[in-house]
């Protein structure tokens, strides 16, 4: 999701070559960043944005909401096999179309995080 959102690397970590495995460590990982994020978000002063902060704040919190639904109760992960086939399509299928980087650093990406796929 990051690569198609154009984010390509966090402080000096690049995240082109890397490819969510739902572990139990990664689940953590984001329970504990949408807590996180959940506090900073409840401390924002929701009667003193604009309407647009306002519009911003709403859709972030819906997107909060609906990440912690999935990570929490429906946990797609654990009992529908095309959370796998999407998050692999997706994977290769940015990399290969969104004219980022050069084509070769793509295809390097693109075998990198092929060698994901057993985890």
């Amino acid at each position: 999701m990051a690569t198609q959102a154009g984010y390509h690397s966090h402080p000096g970590i690049p995240l082109d070559d890397k490819m969510e495995t739902f572990s139990s460590t990664e689940l953590n990982q984001v329970r504990d960043f949408l807590n996180q994020f959940q506090k900073r978000i409840d401390g924002v002063a929701v009667g003193e944005l604009s309407l647009e902060e306002r519009a911003d704040y709403d859709i972030i919190t819906a997107h909060l909401r609906l990440s912690r639904l999935e990570l929490e109760t429906l946990q797609s992960h654990r009992h529908n096999p095309t959370v796998y086939i999407e998050l692999l399509g997706n994977a290769i299928f940015s990399l290969y179309t969104l004219d980022f980087a050069p084509l070769e650093e793509r295809y390097d990406a693109i075998i990198s995080r092929l060698t994901h796929v057993p985890a």
